[in-house]
């Protein structure tokens, strides 16, 4: 796969985006990962029928999931059924996307909820290990062409001397996906979630 430089008009709609077979076969020189992930990833397929382009608010979803966990959630069905509240409660601030702005309509649900939750914006990819070393997610919008945007949840990172790549929770699957930064799609935003 080759660097994106300039957005086609027309995207694949893959994103860059890779399962485990994708991965250099060697040791990786950095593992840097969040400590506590839910049992599974909260994906669009869940709500289709009742959202559409709803990338934001499930990864704004999968965000609540990692930093503010369901003590109550011990089987995947109890956590699927949060995770649907969460969800509805979220889709109802944010709505359908394409979504640019992710950042002030998070912030404004989690206020109007009275969770502590804070957002600051990264200059770029560079500034995700420090992040995750924090034990803070972090949030990528990502441009497969001019006007195919996609928002993913960053769980993780791993480093090579030749060679980086994020470990994401992509909104499509249940189990987390590899993205090398800037192949396959530009990244357009970087955030970070913590609780203070």
């Amino acid at each position: 796969m080759k660097k994106t430089v300039l957005l086609p008009i027309v995207g694949d709609g893959r994103y860059g985006f890779f399962d485990a077979s994708g991965l250099p076969r060697y040791p990786a020189v950095s593992d840097v990962r969040l400590e506590q992930l839910p049992a599974e990833f909260a994906v669009t397929s869940d709500y289709d029928p009742e959202a559409r382009n709803h990338c934001a608010a499930v990864t704004a979803t999968n965000i609540s999931l990692i930093l503010s966990p369901p003590a109550n959630a011990r089987t995947k069905e109890a956590l699927g059924r949060i995770a649907h509240r969460s969800f509805t409660s979220i889709h109802n601030r944010i709505g359908n996307g394409p979504i640019l702005n992710l950042e002030k309509r998070i912030m404004r649900y989690y206020t109007e909820a009275g969770i502590p939750i804070r957002c600051r914006r990264l200059r770029d990819t560079a500034a995700i290990p420090s992040a995750l070393m924090q034990n803070h997610p972090a949030a990528l919008l990502l441009a497969d062409s001019l006007f195919q945007w996609h928002w993913v949840t960053v769980i993780g990172q791993l480093s090579w001397p030749d060679d980086t790549v994020l470990i994401i929770a992509d909104s499509w699957h249940r189990t987390p996906r590899y993205y090398r930064p800037g192949y396959g799609s530009r990244v357009l935003g970087v955030l970070e979630f913590y609780i203070p």
